[in-house]
């Protein structure tokens, strides 16, 4: 290694400079690196592990790893390759600054991104999604070769790395240094390429299949009875009901209420049918004028919201208007958006709401930024249900997930910020029923400057029944 070292200073002072390869390999690595801490900083993502990703801000983070790994794995050769310890041309000089330049900016993505568990939850997704696991070759490979630790090969770099502090090199260029310096500073803080996230992935993975299971089929059972809300109840109300309303539900006696908090267990998006969503959208002139300009900017043929959402929603829509369902005999549409069991559906009116307690209110805001708001929600149609409750991630959603992420000002600048009220499960910080309840009463308790109160009915187990009640008596199912 040292006569390595020796004959690569000498290289470089006697060097011109002028090999293109690892030159190109730096210039290209370092403006996407740069590109990603950019990007990374646009989104103003915090560093707090409770912080819970906005859409906007997954969307973001992923497409600026995506591009990252893409560099990589467009020069992924070099993982494979080994220079000799004797050098004796220059072509293996050049392999050998190859080498450390890949490795020093793998280490420094990586060490970007896996402190940071929102970030690490994308990246797992990434690395998930590709076959051979890339991202876990790349972590594995690159500690490999960067850490102070593993056996005699394995600390290749390493041993260059610490050989170089005592050489001087004051006649080499600055980023020669640099990238000895930055490569040693990764070597002796190993933390930063923490990689159990990944490691313990397929163990995490087994849990989950196991546990995603082992609640749906408790998901399916509940004590047999009739729900304390009737038909006649929810025939009252629907009518009065807008697309973009949110209704929280307590289902008495089901067997996942174990999992929850609080008085409520589910939350979801009242949509209506598919006739009643274009008359209440396309009429609004804001509305209709705001997506007749995006159609235009993005060349398409539409003129309104819902055509804008048949031109890129395609299989949803489709889904929506013509897919009616089955309830007692009866053929009805789809009216409600929920994550449940199989997933994220658009239910009936029934199914979704007639259950043994029910809050309906609806968030102030423009039509045209609740057309936003469900824009997002409907994005989520077919994904599974999250099991593992895991609010950083947008593959799987549990129920209220929808809600946050859709009713968040990361959508767009006309959603206001409700600062959802939020709570632990499973380790992790989420919103669940309760926590929407929560937030409602907080801001009832201000004045109701976020939302309107439209019904509470509220389930008697006593009585066996539902009835009427108030926005009051609605704040006290989430007081202490």
């Amino acid at each position: 290694m040292q006569q390595l070292l020796s004959c690569l200073l000498l290289f470089f002072s006697l060097s011109s400079w002028a090999q293109p390869g690892y030159l190109e390999l730096k210039r290209q690595l370092e403006t996407e690196q740069e590109q990603f801490r950019l990007n990374l900083q646009e989104l103003k993502i915090s560093r707090s592990p409770n912080q819970i990703f906005q859409l906007d801000q997954y969307n973001g983070s992923k497409n600026a790893m995506e591009t990252m790994i893409e560099v990589f794995e467009r020069n992924s050769a070099l993982l494979d390759r080994y220079p000799s310890l004797y050098p004796n041309n220059q072509k293996k000089m050049d392999e050998v600054l190859e080498m450390l330049i890949y490795y020093v900016q793998a280490a420094e993505f990586l060490g970007q991104v896996l402190p940071h568990r929102a970030l690490a939850t994308v990246l797992s997704e990434l690395s998930s999604q590709r076959e051979n696991s890339f991202l876990l070759r790349l972590i594995n490979r690159t500690q490999f070769h960067l850490r102070p630790h593993g056996n005699n090969s394995g600390q290749r770099l390493h041993k260059a790395i610490l050989r170089a502090q005592s050489w001087p090199i004051r006649s080499h260029p600055d980023w020669l240094r640099q990238y000895i310096r930055r490569a040693q500073y990764f070597s002796s803080n190993s933390s930063l390429l923490d990689d159990r996230y990944f490691v313990d992935r397929p163990f995490l993975d087994f849990f989950y299949d196991l546990k995603a299971g082992l609640l749906y089929q408790t998901g399916l059972a509940a004590l047999p009875k009739d729900f304390y809300i009737t038909h006649e109840q929810i025939n009252e109300i629907q009518d009065s009901l807008h697309p973009g309303d949110i209704a929280v539900i307590k289902h008495y006696y089901k067997l996942t209420n174990v999992a929850f908090n609080g008085e409520w267990s589910h939350g979801l998006i009242y949509l209506g049918s598919w006739n009643k969503f274009k008359r209440y959208f396309d009429k609004d002139r804001n509305t209709r004028e705001f997506f007749q300009n995006l159609c235009r900017r993005q060349n398409l043929s539409c003129n309104n919201f819902s055509s804008f959402l048949e031109h890129k929603l395609p299989e949803v829509i489709d889904y929506y208007k013509n897919d009616k369902t089955e309830y007692f005999g009866q053929r009805l549409p789809r009216v409600v958006l929920e994550s449940i069991g199989e997933g994220v559906v658009i239910s009936n009116i029934y199914e979704a709401l007639r259950k043994d307690q029910l809050a309906l209110i609806r968030p102030k805001m423009s039509i045209q930024a609740k057309a936003l708001a469900v824009y997002t929600a409907l994005q989520y149609m077919f994904r599974p249900y999250d099991y593992s409750f895991n609010f950083q991630s947008h593959h799987r959603l549990v129920c209220t997930e929808i809600i946050y992420n859709a009713y968040s000002p990361g959508v767009h600048s006309t959603i206001p910020s409700f600062a959802w009220e939020r709570s632990r499960r499973l380790g992790r910080v989420v919103v669940q029923a309760t926590d929407i309840v929560r937030t409602f009463s907080r801001d009832f308790q201000q004045g109701g400057r976020l939302f309107d109160f439209l019904y509470f009915l509220s389930g008697d187990s006593r009585e066996k029944k539902a009835t009427f009640s108030s926005p009051e008596k609605l704040q006290e199912t989430v007081t202490p």
